[in-house]
């Protein structure tokens, strides 16, 4: 993991939490904030529009006197609505006021407030804010309300985002009139939608969570190819929440399946959050309860953000992630921190966790097989035989062996083409039939050698005393069970899959030492008559390695049958696209362009259009409203 963890942060994705590298190769739903994250969070603004009888020039101007000015400046809405109204000359006007107090945006009251003194001493308030929000608190909602849906709802079926502005004339801000909406456009990050395709391939579901509006959010994962049927708001998330409240909860029963997770929920509230693409309107806490929620019903959840109110989301994920240039909050509360612009990281870490996961599967596995075979044979030779080893091979043996195999660390593996996490029942199994597999072929070379004339009358060799022996079974030992990592790293046969240069110069290193060791013995060490160990000489050195052949080709056969069959593995022989083992960039991209043509197939012209700046075209109309549910934002 640790040095998975470095390779990551070559790829500008810092690892604050190690073991986070293992859950993300186990994650199976990755939830997403939007502003930011999905998008790139900059922002131009588009012509206002007004209501209530106020002009497009007097939103634009209220909406800057509203949002920070100077150096001070750091909100994406601010920089975007600022710069606005420098492109239309008013930037003389706008810092001819003063601003006496100023409230910054909150996640919770979702709007900001301006105490203004204009140059002839006259005090009022300013605010922007969500359109929703900033709807109930004027007082001439009631005139305006239908007319400002419409808005909201015409700029959302065009991909833009809007906050309302609104005036209090009064300094003690009791008397609120809303003057009108500006439309803002943030572009999805370019590599959005190839993420989340080579995700979706990679059995990841993407949910996408924002404090947006409904339209906003559909036509967002619209264009982004997320699915946009099944998007909830907060508020059905509550309804369905106090539901279950009343009836009591009931336990969700969840069986995975090499990560997939496979529902047999009896509670249609845990159901209502697995089956939908994503969800809007949210808070802070609403993100939390939808992470709690799916890790209740065992799933591995990953989060993404970039921002303060994104935070308790990150920090209760199994896998917080977040963005380039998020903020300190949500970088202290994630587990992994990306430092380059844009998500393709996430996937480029999806594959190298998983790799990571399956290197570490391959040893535990090699490492109890092993170990099993290691007691039951010494622990039999012992008992039954009244046969001893002595304790410097079995020193010897770790050296070699355990100490070589560290170059796993190292070797070429194949990634999961699904979610993966630890399976210990299979895992033990395996290991333990493979440890009895190898145990019983070492007992049976001992017995053929001890008690029969087999290899001296078939193949001339001399009869071995007992110290002799022990070179000869320290060969097949060391041999045969460092053989036994080419059959646990794959999840075929062994040959289908070569193994790193490295992981085989150190088990061919090791086993040349390892012979030369039983051929020539230790010159009688210890000579105390009962673990005296001799070499056995070239020949039966020979003998031990056709042995170490012989059984181990049936070795990749007992793998299958188990992983086939006993533990109903159908993904035995199914890897990622080769494109994705040697290049996984070029891989992305092509993944990319098979989504963007999928998504094209019977979608129709997109509806968004191009954002056009605001300057000479302050004034001008805009297009009459076509829907009438009311949308907003989370800004």
């Amino acid at each position: 993991m640790a040095r998975g963890a470095s390779q990551l942060a070559k790829k500008e994705a810092i690892v604050r939490r190690l073991t986070a590298v293992e859950e993300l190769a186990a994650m199976d739903i990755l939830c997403s904030d939007k502003t930011g994250t999905l998008t790139l969070n900059k922002l131009t603004v588009d012509v206002p529009s007004a209501v209530g009888g106020a002009t497009p020039e007097q939103v634009m101007f209220d909406a800057g006197l509203a949002s920070k000015h100077g150096d001070a400046i750091d909100d994406a809405i601010d920089i975007a609505i600022i710069n606005a109204i420098k492109e239309a000359g008013e930037e003389e006007r706008l810092y001819a006021h003063t601003i006496t107090r100023f409230k910054p945006f909150d996640p919770v009251g979702k709007r900001t407030e301006a105490y203004v003194t204009s140059p002839d001493g006259k005090q009022f308030r300013a605010t922007k804010g969500a359109p929703q929000i900033i709807l109930e608190l004027s007082q001439n909602k009631a005139q305006i309300e239908k007319e400002v849906n419409a808005m909201i709802n015409d700029f959302a079926t065009r991909g833009y985002r809007c906050i309302g502005v609104g005036r209090a004339e009064d300094a003690n801000g009791e008397h609120w009139i809303m003057s009108g909406l500006v439309p803002l456009f943030d572009p999805p990050r370019e590599d959005t939608a190839e993420t989340i395709a080579t995700a979706l391939k990679m059995g990841v579901r993407v949910k996408m969570i924002t404090g947006d509006q409904l339209a906003i959010a559909k036509e967002t994962a619209r264009t982004l190819g997320m699915g946009s049927e099944k998007i909830h708001t907060a508020q059905e998330f509550a309804a369905a929440e106090r539901e279950e409240d009343a009836r009591g909860r009931s336990e969700a029963g969840v069986k995975t399946h090499r990560g997939n997770t496979v529902s047999s929920h009896n509670n249609p509230f845990i159901q209502l959050i697995e089956d939908a693409d994503g969800f809007a309107q949210v808070f802070p806490e609403t993100k939390f309860e939808i992470v709690k929620r799916l890790q209740d019903a065992k799933h591995f959840v990953g989060m993404t953000g970039d921002g303060v109110n994104d935070a308790p989301a990150l920090k209760r994920a199994d896998v917080g992630i977040a963005v380039a240039g998020a903020t300190d909050a949500a970088r202290a509360a994630a587990d992994i921190v990306l430092m380059s612009p844009g998500l393709h990281v996430i996937i480029d870490a999806l594959i190298g966790s998983r790799k990571i996961f399956q290197r570490m599967k391959n040893y535990a596995t090699y490492s109890v097989s092993v170990t099993v075979r290691i007691v039951l044979t010494f622990g039999i030779l012992t008992i039954a035989f009244n046969f001893y080893f002595p304790t410097i091979i079995v020193v010897i043996i770790a050296i070699l062996n355990d100490g070589t195999i560290l170059t796993i660390s190292k070797d070429r593996v194949s990634p999961s083409p699904t979610p993966d996490q630890w399976k210990l029942p299979e895992i033990f199994f395996l290991a333990f039939v493979l440890g009895t597999w190898l145990m019983g072929a070492t007992i049976f070379l001992f017995c053929i050698a001890r008690f029969t004339n087999i290899f001296q009358d078939w193949f001339d060799l001399r009869t071995l005393a007992d110290p002799e022996l022990r070179g000869l079974l320290y060969i097949y030992i060391s041999v045969s069970g460092q053989a036994t990592i080419f059959v646990t790293r794959t999840r075929g046969f062994f040959f289908k899959d070569r193994p790193a240069n490295i992981l085989l110069f150190a088990f061919i290193l090791a086993q040349v030492i390892a012979t030369f060791i039983g051929v020539y013995g230790l010159r009688s060490y210890p000579d105390n008559g009962v673990q005296s160990f001799q070499g056995c000489g070239w020949g039966y050195a020979l003998l031990a390695w056709i042995w170490v052949a012989i059984f181990f080709v049936p070795m990749d056969f007992i793998k299958i049958a188990i992983t086939k069959y006993i533990f109903k593995n159908d993904l035995l022989h199914v890897t990622l696209p080769h494109r994705f083992k040697k290049n996984p960039n070029k891989a992305f991209r092509q993944t990319a362009k098979e989504g963007r043509n999928l998504k094209k197939e019977g979608k129709g012209k997109e509806a968004a259009t191009a954002p056009t700046q605001i300057g000479s075209e302050l004034a001008a109309p805009h297009p009459s409203p076509s829907m009438t549910e009311p949308i907003g934002i989370n800004v």
